[in-house]
This record gives structure tokens, C-alpha cells and sequence, in this order.
């Protein structure tokens, strides 16, 4: 049935990305099967399989960083070009999450992000990553990487932003150096270190933003030969140093190693039970997949709990389409060794509230997807100055489709990467319409009419495996509202 529905899909104009890959010479007849095959390995999601997981934050929170102040928890993740960036999360049990605002919000950040570096604009994956949070002597501390994809002045730009009270005010970004997935560590003789990517570490001035001498190597990964060594956190625990850091990419070669030293500088070794969490080799077996990327916090028990990013699918099913999301289990540490018990996740009670944020997708508003089922609806209305208005859904400003009223018609438009193109057009003559874009488990459906009671649907859809680019992992796809503006001639 799904092969069928994929021909079909096909046949009535619903492209694929993946039809022109090679050497772009593959034949209609030829792009079809391969389109059917693909179908067949990759199926929509039932929601009818093996029990899935909950995360701890659904949808679109990846690299999640955590402390403790006081009896409450603070949680932050990457935003990459999502604005207001940087959320902010509170709870008290580890379960029941409320956003209580963006670090990245306000000051220099109107133009997301503002700052010596982002003259030259920002791509989708780019922005701001990896965040780590910490609370010290009364003050909360983010630090953060300011990734900048320019094509005159790239790089990675590391900042320091302080509040109070997490709900704000936060500071402006101080500027500072180092490389990206930057993370302070606050050891018991008042001196702060700076780890960046690498595994490199620097005493570091909090007044200043100066380190206090060169960076130098304290860790390289679990081999010579380790990929991508990066997101390092510092702990003192048990009268020892406890390092962790992720390594082999943010994909399926991900995992998070821990380290341990009895000083600061090292040397550090590796504790027994490496890498403390992935799910390397798994492949599509896994529930839960791409396991990373953590952070540890101890409760006011001396109980030690882990954060982690993990990427969610159905046994023998493809990824579900909320990109990377936050998970959080039990952890253990004796003095010498660190386990995660990642077989046991917490589950999690947090529901994502209907914020709209500014994106790459020019012109967009979009929320987070956090389910298989989730449906935008917008009235419109005709005016001088509107060129086309309507619902969105996209996996990137490059990946999407796209429901709009014109001045005479309705059109669903569609693309990827550099394809584009209208996959209906109806005319349509009523100064008002309704228009609602529905995902059900993998596919999008599309709506219309004078009214919400009203509505016909299109018979065009949209899969979304023909929007899934490698960009999913990084800015988990929204789903909002869109406006284009008749701007006036100079």
C-alpha cells in the first residue's frame, strides 16, 4: 500500500529529492521505481509499533545543557537561527518543564544573531550551538557558540550571557575566544576554566573574558583517531575530576565518553564503561537513536541524572521527523567510573506551547513540530499590500511547502533544495479564505474554502520524506504561517 501510495504520489506531481541524485541522467521511468523503492524501505510512521520513548522536551532541543540552583532544575539547548534563541527551561521534579524564557533575546539580538561576525548572514544549521548552563554565587552563566557560516569571515564565536533570575533579563554577550561547544567549570578553589572543543581548557577571567594563559589539551577522545571530540563538561565529584565529551558527529557514529583525573590539568583516563552512552550499531533497531551530546546534574540527594540528545523512530522505521530532542535517565558515579542508565529513560510531561519564532525561511513564522499530528490554520484576507499569505510547513528554508492565497487563486507551491515548483493552483475569487495544512504521521495534507466549516481539501500532498534533508538533525522542521509583501516601487 505504501509503494502504491508513493507511485501515486508521483503521478499526481509530488516530487522527491532523492530522483535526481547521481548524475542527474536517470529517466522518468527509472526516477519511478527508485521512488518506489525508497517508499518501500522507508514507510510512514504508525505510531502502532514498539513502545517509543517520550523526551524529556520534544521536538527541536538538541545539545541540552542542565544545573541545579537551589531545589530547581535549569535547562537550555541549541536554537541554531530560531529567534528568540536559546530557551530557557525550569522544573523541580525533572519532569514537569516550563519554558521561562530565551538567554537570546532582547540587547543585540534583534537582528538574530547581531554581532561583529554576522554581517555576511546566517545559513539553516547555523547560529547558535551547543549552549552550557551553570549557576554560581547567585548568577546564572550560559555560554555559548555563535557559529557563523559567513563566506568572507567564518568561524566559531564563543560568548558569555548572565541573569539573575533565568526568566530574565539576560545580559548582552560578552565576546570571547575559543573554540565552539564552549563550558565553564567552577572548581572548589575559585578558579573558572574554560573547555572548549578539542578537548582544550584555559583558566578564564569572568570579569575580563580573558583567559588566564594558553588553552592546552587535556582530553583527545576515546582513540587517536576519534571524529568531531567536542561538547565537554568539567565536574568535581567525589574528590575527582569527571570530564565527559561527545564524539563521532551528532549522527549514528554519536556517543558521550567520561574521563576521570584526581587534578584539574589531568592526566585524564578513561573510566571503564565506554563510550557511557550511544546507540552505535543500532542503526534502526534503536527507539531511540544518534544518543549524545550530554550533561549531568546531581539532585539536593546526591542523586546524579543525565541529559542527552537522542533522535526518536519506531523499530525498523525511519526517524520521526522532530529532529534532535532532549532525553534525561538516571546516572551513577562511584569516584572512578560513570553509567548512564539509558535503558530506563524519565518519562517526560512537557508540553511545547504555540510560540512562533522567526526562522530562516524568509518570511516565516514557525512553532515546533512535537507530533505526529499537528495542523496550522490561518483566515486571510485580501489586501493592496499582501502579495500571497497562508500556512507553512518546513524542514529548513530550503525544504518546505507552502498553502497561499493570491489576489485570485490558491496555490500550493513545494521545495528542496534548488527544486522548486506548483503543485496546484486553483482560481479562486473570494476576498477571504481559510486555508489549514494538516501532518499526519509523514504526510501533509492541504485544505481550503470560504470558511472553516467550509473547507475542500487538495488532492495534491506532500510526503515528508521529500523534504527530510540532512538539516532535519540540526533545525527539526516547524510548521506556522507565512507572508509575502507587495512592496511598493522606490
Amino acid at each position: 500500500m505504501v509503494c502504491q501510495d508513493m507511485t501515486n504520489a508521483v503521478l499526481r506531481g509530488n516530487p522527491h529529492p532523492r530522483l535526481n541524485e547521481g548524475n542527474g541522467r536517470m529517466g522518468a521511468a527509472g526516477a519511478l521505481l527508485r521512488c518506489v523503492a525508497l517508499a518501500c524501505a522507508a514507510c510512514a510512521w504508525t505510531g502502532r509499533g514498539a513502545p517509543v520513548p517520550s523526551a524529556a522536551l520534544p521536538g527541536n532541543h538538541p545539545d541540552p545543557s542542565i544545573c541545579r540552583a537551589g531545589n530547581a532544575y535549569y535547562l537550555v539547548t541549541s536554537s541554531n537561527k530560531w529567534y528568540p534563541g536559546l530557551p530557557v527551561y525550569r522544573s523541580e521534579n525533572l519532569r514537569d518543564w516550563t519554558r521561562v524564557g530565551h538567554a537570546a533575546s532582547g540587547h543585540d539580538w534583534g537582528r538574530l544573531p547581531a554581532s561583529p561576525y554576522c554581517e555576511w548572514g546566517l545559513t539553516d544549521n547555523f547560529g547558535l550551538w551547543a549552549p552550557t548552563i551553570r549557576w554560581h554565587d547567585g548568577t546564572f552563566y550560559i555560554v555559548c557558540t555563535l557559529l557563523d557560516a559567513g563566506p568572507r569571515r567564518p568561524g566559531h564565536h564563543n560568548f558569555i550571557v548572565t541573569a539573575k533570575d533565568p526568566a530574565g533579563p539576560w545580559s548582552a554577550p560578552m565576546w570571547i575566544d575559543g573554540g565552539y561547544d564552549p563550558s565553564l567549570f567552577f572548581d572548589d578553589d575559585g578558579k573558572v576554566y574554560l573547555v572548549t572543543v578539542g578537548i582544550n581548557m584555559a583558566e578564564f577571567d569572568l570579569a575580563t573574558g580573558q583567559t588566564k594563559g594558553p588553552f592546552r589539551q587535556i582530553a583527545k577522545g576515546l582513540t587517536e583517531t576519534s571524529v568531531a571530540v567536542e561538547a565537554p563538561h568539567l565536574y568535581k565529584m567525589k574528590g575527582r575530576y569527571l570530564l565527559i565529551l561527545a564524539e563521532g558527529g551528532t549522527e549514528r557514529g554519536h556517543c558521550t565518553a567520561a574521563f576521570v583525573s584526581d587534578g584539574v590539568w589531568g592526566p585524564y583516563r578513561a573510566c571503564a564503561h565506554n563510550p557511557v552512552i550511544t546507540a552505535r550499531g543500532q542503526g534502526e533497531r534503536a527507539t531511540v537513536r544518534n544518543k549524545g551530546h550530554a550533561d549531568l546534574v546531581e539532585t539536593p540527594e546526591g542523586d546524579l541524572y543525565a541529559v542527552f540528545l537522542g533522535v526518536r523512530g519506531e523499530v525498523g522505521k525511519p526517524d520521526y521527523p522532530f529532529g534532535r530532542e532532549t532525553f534525561l535517565c538516571r546516572a551513577s558515579f562511584d569516584g572512578e567510573n560513570l553509567r548512564f542508565d539509558d535503558e530506563n529513560l524519565l518519562a517526560g510531561a512537557y508540553v511545547e506551547p504555540k510560540t512562533y519564532y522567526r526562522t530562516p525561511a524568509e518570511n516565516c513564522r514557525l512553532r515546533r513540530l512535537t507530533s505526529l499530528v499537528d495542523a496550522e490554520t490561518l483566515e486571510v484576507a485580501s489586501a493592496p499590500d499582501i502579495a500571497r499569505e497562508g500556512v507553512v510547513f518546513a524542514n529548513s528554508s530550503r525544504a518546505y511547502c507552502m498553502l497561499l492565497k493570491t489576489a485570485d487563486a490558491i496555490e500550493l507551491v513545494w521545495r528542496c533544495a534548488e527544486r522548486t515548483g506548483t503543485l496546484a493552483k486553483i482560481p479562486y475569487a473570494e476576498k477571504t479564505a481559510v486555508l489549514r495544512l494538516v501532518f499526519d504521521h509523514g504526510t501533509i495534507r492541504f485544505f481550503y474554502g470560504p470558511s472553516a466549516k467550509a473547507l475542500k481539501a487538495i488532492d495534491k500532498t506532500v510526503d515528508f520524506e521529500s523534504l527530510r534533508r540532512l538539516g532535519l538533525y540540526f533545525n527539526g522542521p516547524g510548521i506556522g504561517t507565512v507572508r509575502e509583501r507587495n512592496w511598493p516601487a522606490e
